[in-house]
């Protein structure tokens, strides 16, 4: 993150976000940035760890050719991007909760990719918040998404900075057992939870390992001004269910 202020002919568009906060996209040299009142919180210019998200959580699920993605956290679409790369995915379902965000991917961000990650027929939004929508979808009361098994192969969180660096304090929730369960219980056994963050989590990380099996933490290095340099991608997989013998009935 960093603080710059804004320069009135650079301002493309202004919107509150979903917290009252006021947004304003911008045209930069080469690309956008979104602020959040005088603080950039997206940049098209400082990429992260999308593509290698987008690999760590699809790696796994190689073998497969039915691959169904919830991916939380537009951005800029790059992440979407990137998954939508693989032919393999069948569907994605984005969960965005800013309104502003996903207006503007679809009339601006779309010169950043090859194709409009928005165009593409995989793709289905859903402008609400990632915790709503985990509980509405264990309820079934999301009529428009019906899943084969009822869960996704892939789970790719992009929502914050990392558990310790969140965007939203509202977002802590889902980084606690509370919100783990709905994490899991929203995967297919065997399916895969991948996120990143800019910093280790060793609580994270221990909270993933009780729960979770095929745990690992994997270090990237990236060329990010301000940061320390590295991303840490995390990814986990559900196990399968546990079938009791008729002696253990």
């Amino acid at each position: 993150m960093s603080d710059s202020p804004s320069k009135p002919q650079d301002v493309l568009d202004t919107a509150q976000g979903p917290d009252g906060e006021a947004l304003t996209l911008r045209s930069v040299p080469g690309g956008f940035e979104i602020l959040s009142g005088d603080s950039v919180i997206i940049s098209s210019a400082l990429r992260r760890s999308e593509r290698e998200l987008a690999n760590v959580g699809m790696v796994a699920l190689r073998d497969r050719n039915d691959i169904t993605v919830l991916l939380a956290g537009l951005g800029m679409g790059h992440l979407l991007a990137a998954v939508l790369e693989n032919p393999r995915v069948v569907r994605v379902d984005v969960v965005e909760h800013s309104a502003a965000i996903i207006h503007w991917n679809r009339s601006h961000f779309g010169s950043l990719h090859r194709a409009p990650p928005l165009d593409d027929p995989r793709v289905h939004v859903h402008q609400m918040g990632l915790a709503a929508y985990l509980r509405a979808f264990r309820y079934k009361s999301l009529p428009n998404v019906q899943l084969e098994d009822s869960g996704y192969l892939a789970i790719l969180l992009d929502l914050d900075d990392g558990p310790s660096h969140l965007l939203r304090e509202k977002n802590a929730e889902l980084y606690s057992e509370d919100g783990l369960t709905d994490l899991e219980e929203t995967l297919r056994p065997g399916g895969v939870l991948a996120l990143w963050s800019q910093g280790r989590e060793i609580e994270l990380l221990e909270r993933l390992k009780g729960r979770f099996q095929n745990i690992a933490e994997i270090i990237i290095p990236v060329d990010v001004p301000g940061s320390a340099g590295l991303d840490y991608l995390y990814r986990a997989r559900r196990r399968p269910p546990v079938h009791r013998t008729r002696a253990q009935a």
